[in-house]
């Protein structure tokens, strides 16, 4: 491990000489400052703190993945290039060694700029949310709902798969189904029962669960969270009533709330909350329209209660960038290992790209039909058109788990990025993805001739 430790070393210094690690601290100082002061927020203390952390965040991330990425491509390449690796290769080193040592170097260099990154959005955040130039009511939203780490709870979702089943078997035994697939309309079934579960129509009041695994601190509020469509006009003020309390008294404590489709919150009383039991929340909706309040059954209502800080969440988002880093350096040193250096930056560009574009890539592989239409559809066509449906299908498989998490987001509304979650892009990033691109790229390097003067 001597040699590892010392080929990172080299590799860090020799990051520092050719300037990359000066030029990447003054270049994320600039973005750190001058991004929240070009870029307009709509007013509220919510919106402020979302451009200097999400923003910044985001810009930092990119401009360190393209630094990482160019690093890493160049660290082998060019030294094989140049020949300087002979300097090393012909020394009792192994290879192994070499790319382990590489990317240890690479990690520690991004250690060090993330630590930059973190220390200037946080003493920015505290400078210009300090007490002097904020309302006091600001104050309260900032140390009640953004500046904390809240733990997130969704609501128990109904088992709609029973009651699916049930129907479905009805509909079969009236002959009713046809042609059609069991399956396929099972899932029909089973959409249709819980988007009617997350509906609200007019004076009939719909109810949810929530599971509280911890008692909240009774220091802190508790915020449900909401986020609703409308099929008549957004822009007017909705009028419904939210419910808090057991399943013995559901509406123990009511709330009249006024709000527009899209984003909401109430504060949830704290009686309403007991020790040991689920808390049911109900919604009335007063507004005279034919049509439902939906809200979306994944994301659409949560519970928000107090579970650290947010200094413990910014270490906790600044982890998660590491790792991806971590990921994008093992991608640039394999790319280097097997090509020079322009096609290898190329390569992993691409590689990231597919990231980036792996939704599209998502929706894609569950269509039926990619080229043409169905009917009139040829032997040759068919086959493209399977051929094609089956890779948009195997890389949603690769790139599913790298599009699972967004820190940003949470850190920005104070929702908890737990350790769990930090545990689960470390094995993701690191150790899966990383560990399975780095003994690819060591398994190249080791079959990489190199000539050695004798």
């Amino acid at each position: 491990m001597s040699s590892v430790f010392a080929i990172a070393h080299i590799a860090l210094r020799a990051a520092f000489r050719s300037r990359l690690v000066v030029t990447m601290i003054i270049v994320l100082a600039v973005v750190n400052i001058v991004l929240p002061l070009t870029v307009k927020d709509n007013g509220t203390i919510a919106s402020k703190v979302q451009v200097l952390v999400s923003y910044t965040l985001v810009f930092s991330q990119g401009i360190l993945a393209i630094a990482t990425l160019w690093s890493a491509c160049a660290a082998v390449s060019t030294e094989i290039q140049d020949q300087n690796i002979h300097l090393v290769v012909s020394k009792p080193v192994a290879r192994l060694q070499v790319w382990l040592g590489k990317w240890l170097g690479l990690l520690m260099m991004n250690a060090l700029l993330l630590l930059i990154t973190g220390l200037t959005v946080y003493g920015l955040l505290r400078f210009q949310t300090r007490s002097s130039v904020i309302s006091e009511e600001d104050q309260i939203e900032l140390q009640e709902q953004i500046l904390i780490s809240r733990q997130q709870v969704r609501p128990v979702l109904p088992d709609v798969d029973t009651t699916a089943r049930e129907q479905l078997r009805r509909i079969q035994a009236r002959g009713q189904l046809g042609a059609g697939d069991p399956g396929t309309k099972l899932e029909e079934l089973r959409q249709r029962m819980l988007f009617l579960a997350f509906s609200a129509p007019m004076d009939k009041p719909v109810s949810w669960e929530f599971q509280l695994p911890n008692t909240p601190s009774t220091d802190h509020p508790v915020f449900l969270n909401y986020k609703f469509n409308a099929g008549f006009a957004t822009g007017e003020f909705i009028r419904g009533t939210w419910s808090f309390g057991t399943r013995e008294r559901p509406d123990d404590i009511s709330v009249e709330v006024e709000h527009v489709a899209g984003a909401n919150t109430v504060k949830v009383p704290v009686d309403a909350i007991q020790a040991g039991k689920p808390l049911i929340v109900t919604y009335a909706n007063h507004e005279e329209s034919p049509y439902s309040l939906q809200f979306d059954p994944k994301t659409g209502l949560s519970l928000l209660y107090h579970r650290g800080s947010f200094e413990g969440n910014l270490l906790r988002t600044l982890l998660v960038m590491f790792f991806q880093l971590g990921f994008y350096a093992a991608i640039g040193l394999t790319a280097g290992t097997l090509f020079s250096m322009p096609v290898a930056a190329f390569t992993s560009m691409f590689v990231i790209l597919m990231q980036f574009f792996g939704r599209f890539i998502g929706e894609m592989s569950k269509e039926k039909i990619i080229f043409g239409k169905e009917e009139g559809m040829g032997p040759a066509m068919e086959i493209l058109n399977a051929v094609v449906l089956k890779i948009y299908q195997f890389a949603d498989l690769l790139l599913k788990p790298l599009q699972a998490f967004n820190p940003f987001e949470y850190l920005s509304t104070g929702v908890q990025i737990g350790w769990s979650t930090v545990a689960i892009e470390f094995l993701i990033k690191v150790v899966l993805y990383g560990g399975v691109t780095g003994v690819l790229g060591i398994l190249l390097f080791n079959r990489r001739e190199i000539g050695i003067p004798q």
